[in-house]
């Protein structure tokens, strides 16, 4: 009973003690939008003060008048011929010169553009030209041989106008820079798939092993389902958590209708099931053919992960042979790489995810550039690639 009491009393306290902070915070709050109410009122009120002083002050409404500093006495200071002329003006006449500089050097560095449209859009070319005769073209303007002219904005005639004019150019240009950037690398992505693609050994596929990281949960669903309902059996590793990677069998299992396990333990390697590398473990496959295992290994991380891919393909390839095909799916660095390498050298398979499907494709292009790719398919289109190939 008192241990019961103890612990009301503290709750009570827990609850006052968080009131006490909400009201706290509720007051800081009320507070910070009363300053900056006054705040705003005082500079609207020195502003509105400020203009009617300039507007009603006599050196504002009087000409400024020149003294000769000839007619000025000899023993004053050397400021007070300055201080004859009102300061006001003097400063006023300042900033007006630099303005009309400031001006005067937009208009000499910028020219009007002329695009294909009234509103530049993806595709339009801004050309920075000067308008002929001086004289910039309006919309509307007669066609010449039957192609009309393109929109030409007028000459700029304030520095904002000149201004927007700069930066359309220059975000134009930019625009070029990183659409030609992005069509080289895709043509380069291109060319590197069609010179590095390997012929297929035609040896029928008895496991099928499956390698993934950032993106690859995107489509393991359907595609682990589509192996599953053609009988193949499949060695799943994706970097994950150990959490995540339980999480994943089970909605396997409840949304597919797969027969998936994690390995976290010596099991016998039955055929058509998913067996998924446990987070923080490496999938083995030991034994041979007529009596496969698979196993979970706590060896230190492979390429700074665990589960790595290289142990499994790498064990898979030695139970089995060329038996094995691999699918390498989106993920960052170069995992599974060396052992995709050993397969194909066994006379085994390797296919890997294309580049408009992958979220990252840095797995996928490091067994392309080894030269061990035989194809590169959306997830979606795989296992019917592999009925054609294989007839199954």
């Amino acid at each position: 009973r008192k241990a019961s009491y103890s612990q009301q009393i503290i709750d009570e306290l827990k609850s006052e003690k968080y009131q006490r902070q909400l009201l706290d915070q509720q007051r800081r709050t009320q507070l910070t939008i009363d300053f900056q109410a006054k705040a705003r009122a005082m500079r609207k009120e020195l502003t509105s003060n400020s203009q009617t002083v300039l507007a009603s002050s006599p050196l504002a409404m009087a000409p400024v008048v020149a003294v000769p500093s000839a007619n000025l006495p000899t023993n004053l200071p050397a400021a007070s011929e300055a201080s004859l002329v009102p300061r006001i003006d003097k400063e006023q006449s300042k900033t007006s010169a630099k303005k009309e500089a400031r001006l005067e050097r937009l208009r000499s560095s910028s020219q009007p553009f002329a695009v294909n449209s009234p509103v530049p859009v993806k595709g339009t070319r801004i050309d920075v030209a000067a308008p002929q005769d001086g004289v910039a073209q309006q919309n509307g303007a007669a066609p010449q041989n039957g192609v009309p002219e393109p929109w030409r904005p007028t000459a700029p005639t304030t520095d904002h106008e000149a201004a927007i004019n700069i930066a359309m150019a220059q975000m134009r240009e930019a625009a070029d820079v990183v659409e030609q950037r992005i069509h080289a690398k895709s043509a380069q992505a291109k060319k590197l798939a069609k010179t590095s693609l390997v012929p297929l050994n035609r040896v029928s596929p008895k496991i099928i092993s499956i390698g993934g990281s950032t993106g690859a949960p995107t489509f393991l669903g359907g595609l682990l389902k589509e192996l599953f309902d053609n009988n193949y059996t499949v060695l799943l590793t994706q970097h994950m958590p150990p959490v995540f990677t339980e999480l994943l069998v089970k909605e396997l299992i409840r949304r597919f209708g797969i027969d998936a396990v994690e390995v976290d333990k010596k099991i016998d390697l039955t055929y058509r099931r998913v067996y998924v590398a446990k987070g923080n473990t490496h999938l083995v496959v030991s034994g041979d053919k007529s009596a496969p295992t698979v196993s979970a290994s706590d060896d230190p991380p492979i390429n700074f992960t665990r589960p790595s891919i290289e142990p499994m393909l790498d064990s898979a390839v030695t139970v089995f042979g060329n038996e094995v095909l691999h699918i390498m799916l989106s993920g960052c660095g170069d995992d599974g790489k060396d052992a995709a390498v050993r397969l194909r050298a066994e006379g085994g398979n390797v296919i890997a995810q294309d580049r408009e499907s992958a979220i990252a494709w840095n797995m996928p292009e490091a067994v392309l550039e080894a030269g061990v790719v035989s194809a590169l398919l959306h997830p979606k289109k795989m296992v019917d690639w592999l009925d054609e190939q294989f007839g199954r």
